[in-house]
């Protein structure tokens, strides 16, 4: 498949220091990628310097992003603006916080629709329904007439993502879309964004604290921690045989239904910005650190094919004990 996006030692962040840092991947078209890690670890700020968002306050510093052959960095602000909502999406946390919770979502969505066509009320109205009906969302007349406060959560999530979608994107950025949601609601957002490619052909980047999200949608994952990639490969492979001690930290953090305890949480705290010395930045955390560690500079070793690590110590094939795989 060809490449979507090309992100290639990616610097971005807050105020003068860097959140994340040597960050790249690649989405094929019509791939879901997923990006897991604990708050903070710089997911959410990959997506918004991918989306170059002003008012976010994320600063691009170094690094490439390039987006269908076209590199980001070199567009202008209008033809950026341009981009946004008809080639390359984002979907938010809480989706109703970007709505106008007073107005009708009819009007909000031809108010989008409008801002990259020329379109009257009645076709902006048609394509809307085409697009609802595709992703399988019912009482069509009843959303459109309703305000964002008079629907629950997880319908203005779906809505957002149906909006996201009225101008066939090629490219879907999803920042915790269903973290605010029960387990129910979840899964239905979660169909719907795989319908996305299955009847559009869209490319989706999801950032998630679920694993259990991750395992079930996307194709390929990495494996985010002081902001940097430490793991990423195959879903299932990565999953199923983590080779990072903080991979195998998350997944057997998740708790199973048959156990009589909760799993014990991951001791310390993450680091608050990007570690500029070398060495790795799980290091203070992990079990199996070894000297070289901790002044090793970060690189990413491939284990096979599709799946590479940053670990120093699985590098070397060190046994460092096998952890329950809760996600398959």
């Amino acid at each position: 498949m060809d490449k979507l996006l090309n992100v290639n030692g990616l610097r971005a962040g807050y105020g003068g220091y860097d959140k994340v840092k040597d960050v790249s991947f690649t989405v094929a078209q019509g791939e879901i990628f997923g990006i897991v890690g604990e708050s903070g670890c710089g997911k959410s700020t990959v997506l918004k310097a991918v989306m170059h968002l002003p008012a976010s306050g994320v600063v691009v510093t170094g690094g490439s992003i390039v987006f269908d052959g076209r590199d980001l960095k070199a567009l202008s602000p209008e033809e950026f603006r341009r981009l946004r909502g008809s080639e390359l999406c984002m979907v938010f946390q809480n989706s109703s916080s970007s709505m106008n919770p007073i107005r009708k979502i009819k009007k909000q969505s031809y108010e989008t629709i409008k801002s990259h066509r020329d379109i009257s009320k009645t076709d902006a109205y048609d394509m809307m329904a085409s697009v609802f009906e595709k992703l399988g969302l019912n009482d069509f007349k009843r959303i459109m007439n309703s305000c964002p406060y008079e629907l629950s959560g997880g319908m203005n999530q779906r809505v957002a993502i149906a909006l996201a979608m009225v101008m066939e994107p090629k490219l879907i950025l999803a920042d915790e879309p269903t973290s605010a949601l029960d387990v129910t609601t979840q899964s239905q957002v979660v169909d719907e964004l795989r319908l996305l490619r299955e009847k559009f052909g869209t490319s989706v980047v999801i950032v998630s604290h679920n694993i259990g999200v991750i395992s079930k949608m996307a194709d390929n994952v990495a494996i985010m921690y002081g902001g940097r990639i430490v793991e990423m490969g195959r879903t299932d492979k990565v999953l199923k045989n983590p080779l990072h001690p903080y991979t195998r930290a998350l997944i057997k953090a998740v708790p199973k239904l048959n156990a009589e305890t909760l799993p014990a949480g991951l001791e310390g705290n993450p680091p608050q910005d990007c570690r500029a010395d070398m060495g790795c930045a799980f290091a203070p955390r992990c079990a199996f650190c070894s000297g070289e560690c901790k002044h090793m500079e970060y690189s990413m070793t491939k284990a096979e094919d599709d799946h590479y690590f940053a670990c120093a110590m699985a590098a070397k094939g060190e046994d460092y004990g096998k952890c329950a795989v809760v996600c398959q």
